[in-house]
Order: C-alpha cells, then structure tokens, then sequence
C-alpha cells in the first residue's frame, strides 16, 4: 500500500505549536463558555444520534409491520 504524503499546512512543527500556545495565553477560555461547549456537544453528538436511532426505528418498524 502506497503511504500519503502529509500535507504541509498540516503539519505540527514547534513554530505552529509555539504560535498556538501564544494565540491561547493572549485568549484563554471563559468559564461562561460552558455553555457554548455544551451546546456545542449537542449538536455535534447527541442531535445526530437521535437521528440515526430515529431512522433505524423507523426501517425496523417497516420491516416488521409491513
């Protein structure tokens, strides 16, 4: 199997990692971002599982009752 090369722009080098951490001193997270991480996990999480559950349900409920 042929390896991919790693793209230049995503790779972790001391520079982008030390820039990181700078960009993080000058903007640390707010304690009153809890909500937003919250929220956040919902949509990313949560809100397609249901999904996902809502339509195997709806194809099992399909198979067995018609």
């Amino acid at each position: 199997m042929k390896r991919q090369k790693t793209l230049e722009r995503i790779k972790i080098t001391p520079e982008k990692e030390e820039k990181a951490r700078e960009k993080l001193r000058e903007n640390p997270v707010e304690k009153n971002d809890i909500k937003a991480f919250i929220i956040a996990a919902f949509l990313s999480f949560v809100l397609p599982t249901m999904i996902l559950f809502g339509i195997l349900g709806v194809i099992m409920w399909l198979i067995f009752f018609l």
